[in-house]
């Protein structure tokens, strides 16, 4: 994978990852019974926003195509971005709750369980993981 298509993923994972805070957001003030799960999902997401962010910035540099291990890592980058396209989908509302929040039925429910926010946490933490080692090798 070239540094293009790196970046291009890496820009689509900023998106996604920002989308993902931003749902949190609305379930915390909707779920009152999952506010430390939505909390810490919502804190990872932007976690992984600002390391994307970064990521973004380093192969956009002009020695970015250089970085051997920046570009190898595009199993990690790739399987973020899933993850994350898995957890927007979940999170965003479906056509019934739109319809009933207009009549003013508030029909928010969190659709995770806590053992499902720390197997996500895990796995989103060790993509992280991945990437920070890769753009510190990169660095050095």
């Amino acid at each position: 994978m070239d540094g293009l298509s790196v970046a291009a993923n890496v820009i689509a994972v900023v998106e996604i990852s920002a989308k993902v805070a931003a749902l949190c957001t609305e379930y915390i003030s909707a779920v009152s019974h999952a506010k430390a799960d939505i909390a810490r999902l919502q804190s990872m997401a932007e976690d992984l926003n600002g390391l994307f962010k970064e990521l973004n910035a380093l192969l956009e540099s002009p020695l970015g195509s250089k970085l051997e291990a920046s570009q190898r890592m595009r199993r990690a980058v790739l399987e973020s971005s899933q993850r994350l396209k898995e957890l927007k989908a979940k999170l965003e509302p479906g056509r019934g709750r739109k319809a009933m929040s207009r009549f003013g039925i508030r029909a928010l429910g969190w659709p995770f369980t806590r053992k499902d926010v720390d197997k996500i946490i895990q796995e989103l933490t060790h993509c992280k993981e991945n990437i920070n080692l890769a753009m510190q090798i990169d660095q050095t």
